[in-house]
């Protein structure tokens, strides 16, 4: 009967085992369009409002001074 010859893994000191990026990340997008982003974001809150469907929640906000609507809170 023949022996099977046991395949040992690479250790993991190899220094080409751990690699590294050498680049910067990419930004997706420029500053000024996340800080379009940004402001239409608030610009949501404090005008067209957000729908919470949790009553904890929205007594929360209320009682920190959002705005509250029903289930709608508008956030200034």
């Amino acid at each position: 009967m023949r022996r099977r010859k046991t395949r040992q893994l690479p250790s993991a000191t190899h220094s080409w085992s751990v690699l590294k990026n050498p680049f910067e990340p990419q930004s997706v997008f420029s500053q000024d369009r996340v800080e379009a982003i940004h402001q239409a974001s608030l610009d949501v809150l404090q005008n067209l409002g957000i729908k919470v469907l949790l009553p904890e929640a929205v007594e929360l906000l209320t009682k920190h001074g959002a705005a509250a609507s029903g289930q709608m809170l508008r956030i200034g």
